[in-house]
């Protein structure tokens, strides 16, 4: 069900995408109105702003996310691409439930995990769920992309992929599957946990700002987010370098 409203969630975007890149340019100037003097009006209380090339940015930033935002368009600026940014997966959301909150609580009810003085470690995995769970719920709508893809990408998969091997490691050579969660569960809430929830706290404009590393992880998170955005114009690139290197002198600057 999660993946069918994904499904005609992105069948919908397409559409939208489609209509709102009908003959548009790239550029403001050559956009279409209804009404001439209002078109006139608009573009001169631009230039007069001298804001022409952060409002071009804004509609680039809209017709790649999805939406646009402060936090977004920073993102870009530093060099990520955001495509698909303003849209979130039901489905991603979901399996970071199943895995950090009703899998774990399973291990907790049958002790099938952790014995000992780290029968806490299945615990602590719960709570980091609720904690992500929380965090989304709190965060603006431009963020739970970023969320959902990190944690679906950077913890839930890489935790099913050590489960299963260490599931087959004991399979192979004839253990008993008492206490097999043990392992998995420990990398899972002491270290992809922290992870998920770090980048959850940082937001897409936090982990951007990250230097060298920050702008391509965004990148790789948000990647394949939708299919329904609108590819990178050339003349989108060229603003998006503009401003960025703007944004690196003004820093030098300061």
């Amino acid at each position: 069900a999660a993946c069918a409203s994904d499904w005609v969630w992105d069948a919908q975007l397409q559409v939208e995408t489609k209509q709102l890149c009908n003959e548009f340019t790239g550029s403001l100037r050559d956009a279409r109105s209804s009404n001439v003097e209002d078109k006139a009006r608009i573009m001169a209380e631009i230039a007069a702003s001298g804001s022409e090339e952060e409002v071009e940015h804004a509609v680039d930033v809209l017709f790649r996310a999805g939406m646009s935002t402060s936090c977004l368009r920073y993102a870009t600026v530093r060099g990520s691409d955001v495509r698909g940014g303003g849209r979130w997966s039901l489905g991603y959301c979901l399996a970071v439930l199943l895995v950090w909150v009703v899998h774990p609580i399973t291990h907790v009810v049958l002790d099938t995990s952790c014995a000992g003085n780290s029968r806490y470690i299945p615990c602590l995995k719960v709570l980091e769920g609720f904690a992500w769970a929380s965090l989304f719920a709190w965060r603006a709508p431009d963020q739970r992309s970023f969320m959902t893809n990190s944690a679906a990408k950077l913890a839930v998969t890489p935790y099913l992929l050590i489960w299963c091997l260490w599931v087959l490691r004991a399979r192979m050579l004839g253990q008993t599957m008492e206490r097999q969660h043990c392992v998995p569960d420990c990398i899972g809430a002491l270290v992809l946990g922290p992870v998920m929830l770090a980048l959850a706290i940082a937001g897409i404009a936090g982990t951007a700002s990250v230097p060298v590393v920050g702008p391509r992880l965004v990148t790789t998170v948000l990647a394949g987010a939708s299919v329904a955005f609108a590819p990178v114009s050339e003349l989108a690139k060229e603003r998006t370098q503009a401003l960025a290197s703007g944004l690196t002198k003004g820093g030098r600057r300061r």
